[in-house]
């Protein structure tokens, strides 16, 4: 059914960096999804004002508020797809991020509202008066929320949508609030107790906190995350495929929305390339990785001078040390200048602490080789890799 809607209604459907093409897999998205939801909600009103349950009136409000999520991420899509501007020159493609924090503000809300309801319900029991129509309704409802939720599920993962996988979450927390709707009411064919009040107020919980989860997933989005480990590794592979760049390091990349990546690296080239040679083949290598991961990269040429033994030597031997003293730091960039002093970069990764394994790997730079000045640089990866 998803393929065969995306077919229908998504135009060039494969061409998913396209923001264009984003903005038609978040206009199925959200027109399902008002469709399906405007469905359900007044479904659940009627059931619930001819039952008198509260957790049925609550799953009818949280489908109008699903109505308002599909109208944000319409909203959202629309303006992500606008082009660069004078004011936005990396484009609009974070509005995205914008779109799934006032989803995940909209869950939270919705679940705070719920549990204050159901309490309530507990405290201050009511009447039902349940019928199996009502029963059957609520089943087809959450059979249809475990389809809109796949189906979100599937167009997120597509496209590396956040906002959808938002959609696709709210919408298993509405199997979780129907199918407590759906207990609360079959319950009252045989007791008096609070059932219907208790199960609102289990699965409240529940929505809250899968409302933060959004807002956390979606605050590391805005505040950035390390680049994605598979992306650097296809960056790394695409670059390996000219013998003439022998390596690259230090990849930056910068998230400015879903379709709007730019990335930098160094690489390293023989000190003996001819200057303009070797930057025709920088340059060829930078289409290359655009035009197969969509990702607009700037590579920094590092000279190496590979034909000179003693500092093959010298990184080797530094770099088995670091090995054994730190896995995962990376030693590049050493030279010798002006023919006394060694310097290199020593990469780590983030937030562990390290301080003494480095001081540990600068004296042994500093006691291996004293006849030379030494001086290590460190810079911190952002590549996901550690």
């Amino acid at each position: 059914m998803t393929e065969l809607l995306v077919k229908r209604f998504v135009r060039d459907s494969e061409d998913i960096n396209s923001p264009a093409v984003r903005q038609r897999y978040g206009m199925l998205s959200g027109v399902v999804g008002i469709v399906c939801n405007v469905l359900l909600s007044c479904a659940k009103l009627v059931i619930g004002l001819v039952s008198g349950s509260i957790s049925v009136l609550s799953d009818a409000l949280n489908n109008v508020s699903d109505v308002v999520s599909s109208l944000v991420t319409i909203f959202g899509y629309r303006a992500a797809s606008k082009p660069a501007d004078e004011d936005h020159p990396y484009g609009h493609g974070r509005t995205e991020y914008l779109a799934s924090l006032t989803i995940g503000v909209l869950i939270v809300y919705l679940g705070i509202s719920l549990l204050t309801e159901s309490v309530k319900k507990v405290i201050s029991p009511e009447e039902l008066r349940p019928d199996v129509i009502s029963l059957a309704v609520l089943f087809m409802s959450a059979a249809l929320k475990v389809w809109l939720s796949a189906f979100n599920k599937k167009l997120g993962k597509k496209i590396n949508s956040p906002v959808m996988m938002a959609t696709s979450q709210d919408a298993r927390n509405d199997v979780m609030t129907t199918s407590a709707a759906f207990i609360g009411v079959a319950a009252a064919f045989f007791t008096d107790l609070p059932v219907d009040g208790v199960m609102g107020a289990v699965v409240s919980v529940y929505v809250i906190l899968s409302g933060v989860n959004v807002l956390r997933e979606t605050a590391d989005d805005i505040i950035g995350r390390p680049g994605d480990s598979e992306m650097v590794e296809r960056i790394n592979e695409i670059a390996a495929g000219y013998p003439r760049i022998l390596g690259i390091h230090d990849v930056l990349i910068h998230d400015y929305g879903p379709g709007r990546v730019l990335a930098s690296c160094h690489a390293e080239v023989s000190a003996d390339e001819k200057l303009m040679e070797i930057h025709d083949v920088v340059d060829d290598a930078e289409r290359e990785i655009e035009r197969q991961l969509g990702v607009h990269i700037t590579m920094h040429i590092d000279p190496v001078d590979f034909a000179d033994p003693r500092l093959k030597e010298i990184r080797d031997t530094i770099q088995a040390y670091a090995d054994k003293v730190l896995p995962g730091g990376n030693v590049h960039d050493l030279h010798i200048i002006h023919a006394d002093t060694i310097t290199f970069d020593l990469l780590l990764p983030y937030g562990k602490g390290h301080k003494e394994a480095e001081d540990d790997i600068l004296r042994f730079a500093e006691e291996r080789y004293n006849d030379y000045h030494v001086k290590m640089y460190v810079e911190h990866g952002y590549d996901g890799a550690f």
